[in-house]
């Protein structure tokens, strides 16, 4: 299976840091068509976290720090991940878009996103 993009990294640690406020739900639903798709692959990763990170992960940062290290490990989960991207006709560049104004969402925002 190829090397995960960098991109796809990104990604996965921005939809799990923004998910400790409003949600996997709502934190993914940015990819729009392509979250149905990807929403699975993001909960296989998140349940082959070692034993009790997954779980902590709305307990703060320590836990999503720990999470993403974790995470970052999983090639070939990501490489899927990327793969359902690609299918999806989600490119670098549109990720990199949503990133940017997800980061600049600020949590009085996100709760009314709730």
């Amino acid at each position: 299976m190829p090397e995960p993009k960098p991109f796809v990294r990104r990604l996965v640690a921005v939809i799990l840091e923004q998910a400790q406020k409003v949600g996997l739900d709502v934190a993914g639903s940015f990819l729009g068509p392509a979250w149905p798709v990807v929403k699975p692959l993001v909960e296989g990763l998140l349940k082959d976290l070692p034993e009790g990170i997954a779980g902590k992960l709305h307990n703060g940062d320590e836990a999503l720090q720990k999470a993403v290290a974790a995470m970052d490990a999983r090639d070939e989960q990501l490489a899927l991940i990327a793969e359902a991207l690609a299918k999806e006709g989600v490119t670098a560049q549109m990720t990199a878009g949503w990133v940017e104004s997800l980061e600049a969402i600020s949590d009085g925002q996100f709760q009314a996103l709730r």
